[in-house]
């Protein structure tokens, strides 16, 4: 189903339409925040033309509106891109509107974006950056993303592997609802018994995760050691003996007898 601006109501979608939204789609066409006036009315209005099947008028209204700043068109715009629905089919298009929006912060763009870096999809297949954008939108919350980067983790695709903040990752997607994460879960426990290491308790899940744009150790310099000098002999002054003034022993007296 096609979702909305925060405090906004679709329209009610058939069923058989709903299942196909739902097959198509990764989360939906979802909306994001923030939008307001004409941005607002023009998303609006590309969603209602979306779910009506006009394709067309529904790109024409989200590209007005991610002109005028609106991540969330700007996100459904890449979709429309993605697929070549309402437009022609451009990959490169959909990443340049997915880039905007996760530039701006769209947590749900940012793992669109790095999806695209996984698959090599309208940009060169990147790993790294694919492990940047994942992590740039888990940080935020988005349970999709959290999955993704610790998949990543766990294999040491484009990161290195460390199954510990999978581990953490997994367990924050599954108190956000995100069962299948339960899974991938269970290979990471699996890893790091093998490896020695031990699982992560749910408490410790809900510590911050760390960024992955680590900065460069820092080089530790080896300064020389300090030459020590042997110690300097000491100079012994030999003092003469003290002359002990004794009295003369005398010599015992013989008397006669």
């Amino acid at each position: 189903m096609v979702t909305q601006h925060r405090g906004q109501r679709s329209q009610p979608v058939r069923p058989r339409r709903r299942a196909l939204l739902a097959a198509l789609l990764v989360g939906g066409l979802i909306a994001g925040p923030g939008a307001a006036g004409p941005a607002l009315a023009g998303f609006q209005e590309g969603l209602k033309a979306y779910e009506a099947g006009d394709f067309d008028a529904a790109a024409k209204a989200w590209q007005d509106a991610a002109q005028a700043g609106d991540m969330a068109a700007m996100r459904n715009l890449a979709h429309l891109y993605r697929w070549g629905r309402g437009v022609p089919q451009d990959t490169g298009a959909a990443v340049e509107w997915y880039q905007r929006a996760a530039l701006l912060g769209f947590d749900r763009a940012q793992y669109n974006l790095g999806a695209m870096y996984e698959a090599g999809e309208g940009v060169n297949r990147d790993q790294e950056r694919a492990a940047y954008w994942y992590n740039r939108a888990a940080d935020q919350g988005n349970g999709a993303a959290q999955m993704a980067l610790a998949r990543l983790l766990i294999e040491g695709d484009g990161v290195e592997p460390d199954l510990e903040r999978a581990s953490i990752l997994l367990r924050q997607a599954i108190a956000a609802g995100h069962e299948e994460a339960r899974v991938l879960l269970r290979q990471a426990d699996a890893r790091r018994a093998a490896g020695g290491g031990t699982t992560v308790t749910v408490a410790e899940s809900h510590r911050p995760t760390r960024p992955l744009n680590r900065r460069p150790r820092q080089r530790l310099s080896l300064r020389p050691r300090r030459r020590l000098s042997p110690p300097r002999p000491r100079r012994l002054t030999l003092r003469p003996r003290r002359k002990l003034n004794l009295p003369l022993r005398r010599r015992p007296t013989l008397h006669p007898r």
